[in-house]
């Protein structure tokens, strides 16, 4: 076993930095993952996995199929200013014991899944989504079809 190697996972929730849930100065991997049961609707198609914003680098994986990434080599993006929104069939989905797992990679600072949403939605909702989010003085609803939570 290498020295250091959890092999425990640890409670910690996206939304929150590391060094604000008790990992002060840590800068290196970490996973999230999250178990949940879900069943598409009928004829759903494309779904979009929203995950908010992350810091710095992440690979995302439902039930060990890689369906996005962001990151890379380039030293002068800011990836960590970018909000995380994955597309995949949602014949991926299985009516119950879905693991959806987040490898994150922080170089420096604060690292983690600051910020949110956190969820799925259709294609189509998170479209409108965005759409409503952004627009000038417009109210803003959710809209979520399915939340996965913040734990």
């Amino acid at each position: 076993m290498t020295p250091g190697l959890r092999t425990q996972w640890r409670k910690i929730k996206a939304g929150k930095y590391w060094e604000h849930q008790g990992l002060a100065n840590y800068d290196g991997f970490a996973w999230y993952r999250r178990s949940f049961d879900l069943v598409a609707p009928e004829g759903a198609g494309e779904l979009t996995l929203m995950l908010g914003r992350i810091d710095d680098q992440d690979e995302v994986f439902l039930n060990g199929t890689l369906i996005g990434s962001t990151g890379g080599e380039d030293a002068e993006t800011e990836y960590w200013r970018e909000r995380r929104n994955y597309q995949f069939p949602s014949s991926l989905l299985r009516a119950t014991g879905n693991v959806l797992t987040v490898r994150v990679y922080d170089e420096a600072q604060t690292g983690g899944i600051y910020t949110g949403p956190v969820g799925i939605m259709t294609s189509e909702s998170a479209k409108a989504y965005w759409e409503q989010r952004t627009a000038p003085r417009r109210v803003w609803k959710t809209g979520w079809d399915w939340l996965l939570g913040r734990d």
